[in-house]
């Protein structure tokens, strides 16, 4: 029987904990599953339940298969055997809409700083829409 450990932990850490992991699958050419992992920021609902924020149900299958690999490491890392993981497919209201094209890129990046369409005029500068 493995020693109970209880050493409390932040957010930021068991974030940072979950980014080496995911570098880690990453590094194994486990692509999906690093990026679900990366997607959304997880978050520490108690002292030690940890929600997974995903796209999808088919995500949310990944976490589950993969759940062991990931408890172990999460709970050698952090020192708190208490860990437990929780997937959450997000509502649709709740997903961020991904730009794929230039068009769509410079329209994001416009909303955040409106003085790009200005210097856009301004420069007469086109872009390859």
């Amino acid at each position: 029987m493995e020693p109970v450990l209880d050493n409390p932990f932040s957010e930021s850490e068991m974030i940072a904990t979950l980014k080496e992991f995911a570098k880690k699958v990453l590094s194994e050419g486990r692509r999906q599953f690093a990026a679900c992992l990366n997607k959304h920021p997880a978050m520490l609902i108690d002292s030690y339940i940890i929600e997974i924020p995903v796209d999808n149900p088919i995500q949310s299958n990944d976490i589950q298969e993969n759940k062991i690999e990931l408890l172990m490491w999460l709970k050698s890392q952090l020192k708190n055997t208490k860990i437990e993981i929780r997937p959450r497919v997000v509502a649709e209201n709740e997903l961020k809409e991904t730009a794929y094209t230039p068009a769509e890129k410079f329209s994001k990046m416009a909303e955040k700083n409106p003085d790009l369409n200005q210097l856009r005029q301004q420069f007469d500068l086109e872009l390859d829409f």
